[in-house]
């Protein structure tokens, strides 16, 4: 072999050698959701601040991701159902926040606020973040509806991209999201 073409094959059996490693002491634990609804003082969205006199209540969810599986974790936020009105099984109008491993090891969230109303409150602000052990391993984004001060429409798809350690048994990557809501009467 020669000398490039054998330093690029040490590197990629070292780095096979790290994942077979990790792999043979990989156990799934399951994803969870911690539904905290929390105050928060206020947010600003396109300049215009929401608080406590606006009903805006703040939401957290986190979803321990599972290596190497190529699941999807996350929450869809549907537009709540009026009684007696029948509504297709679509969820285009509805606020989510979504990752998945689009590769070995490599996450794409995406979150979108689509300014429906959700269990009583409108969806104004959608943020995702990827953590390992409490700290941030992607940026905050977030995705946040528009008004023109008659009527809402829905925000930007917001996209945030995370890749996991080399190691499978080190801390798990979390997929965090945070939702404001708000008074569905606010325009």
């Amino acid at each position: 072999m020669q000398g490039g073409t054998l330093l690029k094959f040490k590197k990629t059996a070292a780095i096979a050698a790290v994942l077979t490693a990790g792999m043979t002491s990989f156990v799934a634990t399951p994803a969870f959701a911690d539904g905290d609804a929390a105050s928060q003082d206020s947010i600003t969205i396109n300049g215009r601040e929401f608080g406590p006199e606006d009903g805006l209540v703040t939401t957290t969810e986190s979803f321990e991701i599972t290596p190497g599986t190529g699941d999807t974790v996350g929450s869809t936020y549907p537009t709540d159902r009026a009684p007696g009105v029948i509504q297709p099984l679509a969820d285009w109008g509805s606020s989510y926040a979504r990752s998945s491993e689009y590769v070995q090891y490599f996450y794409k969230g995406t979150a979108k606020a689509a300014a429906n109303v959700f269990s009583g409150k409108r969806i104004v602000q959608v943020c995702i973040q990827y953590t390992r052990s409490g700290k941030g391993v992607a940026d905050k984004r977030c995705s946040n509806a528009k008004s023109n001060g008659s009527s809402w429409s829905a925000g930007a798809e917001a996209v945030s991209y995370a890749a996991d350690a080399a190691y499978v048994t080190g801390p798990r990557t979390v997929f965090n999201i945070s939702t404001s809501r708000i008074d569905p009467g606010i325009r």
